[in-house]
């Protein structure tokens, strides 16, 4: 795990997060392949995403 963007529960609606390509500590993380999971209710999608620094 690098990082928990958020967590909890929200309303209903339309959300944005945005992640600053920095860890827990604040580091910012080295160049790679990243994998990024969103759950909300019973919906789950996982991807990819490269960082290039």
């Amino acid at each position: 795990l690098v990082k928990t963007l958020a967590s909890g529960m929200e309303m209903a609606g339309y959300k944005e997060v945005r992640w600053d390509g920095r860890d827990e500590m604040g580091r910012e993380v080295s160049t790679g392949t990243y994998f990024y999971r969103l759950t909300a209710g019973d919906f789950t999608a996982a991807r990819k995403m490269t960082i290039l620094r």
